[in-house]
């Protein structure tokens, strides 16, 4: 049978604990609430921007051709984030469909020069630039722009090889075109979908 004398040993030091430190308890536990409440705040004023981000997105996109559609996209991308990505996207197709290759590449350049950008959308917005700027600017800024990419990820690999053999076409580099076909044409973490397009296309050089 266990000592009830043990118990009370335990209660009393713990109650004479308490006496002692109960200024120390105190302010840990109005500690404790501030972080919860600064915390809930945060979350709060958090989801607010992102909402009040949401708004001035989509009524922005509803008129991309005001005046000030510029100002307010640039505004939204400066904020970072989510929304901050898909402006200078949205930014990125203006300047494409004006003709602004130029300017469409430093933003593209700017926007993969995110830090807090992860690996992956790197990549993946890497090769989006390319192709969606191959056949406007020289293959110099294309190179740039595959710097970007990571090639650890096997299913986008096929295109970043695809790229790579437009380049070498434009630069005339046979040699580098020959053996960039093959590699894509054996290689097993290649679409077929990819294949069958350079295949196409190697037709085509092939016979005009």
């Amino acid at each position: 049978m266990i000592n009830k004398d043990y118990f009370l040993n335990i209660f009393n030091n713990f109650s004479v604990f308490i006496k002692k430190k109960y200024k120390i308890i105190i302010f840990l536990f109005i500690f404790i609430i501030f972080l919860v409440l600064i915390f809930q705040y945060y979350i709060y004023s958090n989801n607010k921007k992102n909402l009040q981000l949401s708004i001035l997105y989509n009524q922005t996109l509803k008129n991309t051709g005001a005046e000030d559609f510029n100002k307010k996209i640039t505004s939204i991308i400066k904020e970072k984030g989510f929304y901050s990505i898909l402006a200078s996207l949205n930014l990125i197709k203006k300047d494409i469909n004006n003709k602004n290759y130029i300017a469409a590449y430093e933003n593209y350049i700017k926007l993969l020069e995110n830090g807090k950008l992860k690996t992956i959308y790197k990549s993946i917005i890497a090769l989006h630039a390319a192709y969606s700027l191959i056949d406007f600017l020289s293959t110099d800024y294309i190179k740039k722009l595959l710097t970007y990419f990571d090639e650890s990820y096997d299913s986008f690999i096929g295109n970043n090889l695809e790229l790579l053999y437009l380049i070498s076409i434009k630069e005339n580099d046979t040699a580098k075109t020959k053996e960039l076909l093959n590699i894509i044409l054996i290689d097993q973490r290649i679409s077929q979908s990819i294949k069958d397009r350079i295949r196409k296309i190697n037709d085509f050089e092939k016979y005009k």
